[in-house]
């Protein structure tokens, strides 16, 4: 969701470059159009910029003197939001601006030599579109927790982590959670999911073979004193921490705590996969991992070197047969018990992938706005 910051002087004119919002089908928070005379506005705003993507500042002379425009450019700031500057005429910017405007690619859609405002806007509109590829949606205030969704694939966000200053700082502290099969062979588990895409990148990246893999989550399982039962499996939901160290001695990426869940079984030649869930669902799997960072959290004598992040895809069942929406349902659920407890984990990290939500019929842009919408909600409580 975009949120639209402007001046009321300037209600006419933003309104013009809104159609051009909605002809492209973007998403947008509009305070005129979402508050109704007996909300409280201060409420409202704060929730909208709180569960956005991206902070749309339509900047002008009018605009620079509004109180009302520094503060949600402020507020913006504070919940890390993406900005972007627009303006509707030539201004001078006052220090203030200059300050909340720093580093923020500019859009220009007044006349000016050498520029087109049909190609600015369409610039614009093309990256509000495209949306932010993470966005941090805090949760309460001052309580130093989020959620934070990431676009791309697994792999590809992990790598992100490592690039950002922030982030990377976490790494040490998070779980970064995939499915894998109930028979423990990553050679069975490597046919769909995550780890289809994960073990050809430890490889390149960490230096870590298939073999070097199979061995650590071998040697996790004897630690852990997990049993395979009378078919060679082990319990849905078994969960085997794994640390992966670099062996390419590249101080780029730091070693990653991995948290193999076991969540599915190969299906047997005539067996019909959509007869029933396979595994355990995914209400029990998310919980387990949510319960084993809590237990995990709580027993570690050094709380700043434990785990208390999680790094999650839509985990649950094999290969996304059950539904996007109630995986991602149940991540917000046990996120928001663990806030209302005080429980570990702090932060959460969701990956969402555009061919999982093809797969499942939905979009990133729909799977943003329901957690902003059920975030937002949780925040207000």
């Amino acid at each position: 969701m975009v949120f639209v910051s402007y001046s009321s002087k300037d209600t006419d004119v933003v309104n013009k470059y809104l159609k051009a919002f909605r002809d492209n089908g973007i998403d947008y928070w509009f305070g005129p159009d979402e508050i109704e005379p007996s909300e409280f506005y201060c409420d409202e705003i704060t929730g909208a910029l709180r569960t956005c993507e991206i902070v749309v500042s339509f900047c002008s002379k009018s605009a620079m003197k509004s109180i009302h425009v520094m503060k949600e450019l402020d507020i913006a700031l504070k919940f890390k939001k993406s900005i972007i500057p627009v303006f509707l005429e030539e201004v001078t910017l006052t220090d203030p601006f200059l300050y909340l405007y720093s580093g923020c690619q500019r859009v220009i859609l007044y006349s000016k030599k050498g520029v087109s405002k049909k190609a600015e806007l369409n610039k614009l509109t093309e990256r509000l579109k495209s949306g932010s590829d993470m966005f941090e949606i805090p949760i309460g205030y001052n309580s130093g927790r989020s959620f934070e969704i990431m676009k791309g694939s697994y792999c590809y966000n992990i790598e992100r982590m490592h690039e950002n200053d922030i982030l990377r700082n976490m790494i040490p502290n998070t779980a970064f959670v995939t499915g894998f099969d109930r028979t423990a062979t990553l050679i069975s588990s490597s046919d769909g999911g995550v780890l289809k895409s994960m073990l050809p990148w430890l490889k390149d990246t960490y230096g870590v073979s298939l073999q070097d893999f199979q061995c650590l989550i071998d040697e996790a399982i004897e630690r852990e004193g997990l049993v395979r039962d009378a078919d060679g499996l082990f319990e849905c939901g078994a969960i085997v921490p794994v640390v992966i160290e670099n062996r390419n001695n590249d101080s780029k990426f730091l070693p990653i705590n991995l948290y193999m869940v076991m969540n599915s079984v190969n299906l047997k030649p005539g067996e019909n996969e959509d007869d029933e869930l396979l595994g355990a669902d995914s209400r029990e799997i998310i919980l387990k991992v949510f319960n084993r960072i809590a237990m995990d959290y709580n027993k570690s004598s050094q709380k700043d070197d434990a785990i208390k992040n999680i790094f999650l895809p839509a985990i649950g069942t094999r290969k996304l047969y059950f539904p996007y929406e109630i995986i991602t349902t149940e991540i917000i659920n046990a996120f928001l018990f663990a806030v209302k407890k005080d429980f570990a984990p702090f932060n959460v990290f969701f990956s969402v992938q555009k061919e999982d939500m093809e797969r499942c019929g939905t979009t990133t842009a729909s799977i943003y706005r329901y957690i902003s919408s059920a975030l937002n909600l949780s925040n207000k409580q």
